[in-house]
């Protein structure tokens, strides 16, 4: 009967474990079989690397933990360019994720051409993207059962087109295209399904964020920014406006302002239906109208709302209000002020 080689069990972890070596390169340095070496594993009940693990140890493959997560979740490679990278197979490296813990991508996230970003904003910044989206956006997903949902949207002002560009482009890609020949400029976000908060729009608004006032001023002021205007009319005075088809939105505005104590008209029919835009055509809806005139209410709606306006044109139009309100007490006093 052979004599049982003597290894201790600190010694053939640190050999097998941590160096890295082989059952056969440890059965040279003790001069003994592959086998006497793998009875000892079993015996210290020492974890044997499976076929692939075992194939990457004689090849000379060592892929760390750390390295494979900056590979495959921060660098977003896929398993078959990390298998290329270190000459083996794609099996291999999805062995070792499986080893590690780190979560295999779905079909869906293998196949996307751009890497997409969770979103991770506040309440506050998610009610002014639904507040925008229902002014503004089409959303929906690229295709049925898609796990990618598309945000587009068609402006002739580059404002408009730069400020959906800077809402999402740290979230995902996005592509503009140039003018069409009605002149407009078209623009296409892609993101990941943590945005889908934005995929159904209804002519309501959340109650969640019609009953907090700070989330109510921020949807407002998403859907200012894009239904919105304010500025000096021909007699001096400044204004505040919606126009949109949104006659529900519309009516829930008008009632919520009034509850904080700014002076809104109730809305009013601005344009019937069978009307012809210049730019989308003949609109099939009603176009309805809400305002705020009185200086007093314009300067505590703008404290409030005026935080959260993000389009340019919009803050230019907020410091002009402001400034002909202030120039104007100057010149006639508070009269009228409320």
């Amino acid at each position: 009967m052979p004599k049982e080689i003597v290894i201790s069990e600190d010694i053939l972890r640190r050999l097998y474990l941590h160096k890295k070596l082989s059952s056969s390169q440890i059965a040279r340095i003790n001069n003994c079989t592959p086998c006497c070496i793998r009875y000892k594993l079993h015996k210290f009940k020492i974890p044997i690397r499976s076929v692939s693990e075992a194939m990457m140890v004689d090849r000379g493959i060592n892929i760390s933990q750390e390295e494979l997560k900056k590979l495959y979740l921060k660098k977003k490679l896929s398993t078959y360019k990390i298998a290329k990278l270190y000459r083996c197979n794609e099996e291999t490296i999805r062995e070792r994720l499986h080893k590690f813990g780190i979560p295999i991508r779905s079909k869906f996230e293998a196949n996307r051409i751009y890497p997409v970003y969770d979103f991770d904003g506040d309440l506050e910044e998610k009610s002014y993207l639904i507040g925008f989206r229902i002014g503004d956006l089409w959303v929906g997903l690229i295709r049925k059962n898609s796990q990618t949902i598309c945000v587009r949207c068609s402006s002739t002002r580059w404002q408009q087109i730069n400020l959906i560009k800077d809402l999402f482009s740290s979230y995902g890609h996005v592509r503009i295209n140039k003018r069409d020949k009605r002149g407009a400029i078209k623009i296409r976000c892609h993101l990941n399904m943590t945005f889908n908060f934005l995929l159904k729009k209804k002519d309501d608004i959340p109650k969640w964020v019609y009953k907090d006032n700070k989330c109510f001023m921020a949807f407002l002021a998403g859907y200012f920014d894009a239904e919105g205007y304010m500025g000096v009319r021909k007699d001096g005075t400044s204004e505040w406006q919606i126009s949109s088809y949104d006659k529900n939105i519309l009516h829930q505005i008008y009632k919520k302002l009034n509850t904080l104590n700014i002076k809104c008209l109730k809305p009013w029919l601005s344009r019937k239906k069978g009307y012809v835009d210049e730019l989308y055509g003949r609109r099939n809806n009603d176009r309805w109208t809400i305002g705020v005139f009185r200086k007093s209410s314009l300067l505590c709606l703008l404290d409030f709302m005026g935080l959260y306006l993000k389009h340019p044109k919009n803050i230019k139009a907020m410091k002009v209000v402001i400034q002909n309100i202030n120039e104007r007490d100057k010149k006639f006093g508070n009269l009228r002020m409320n």
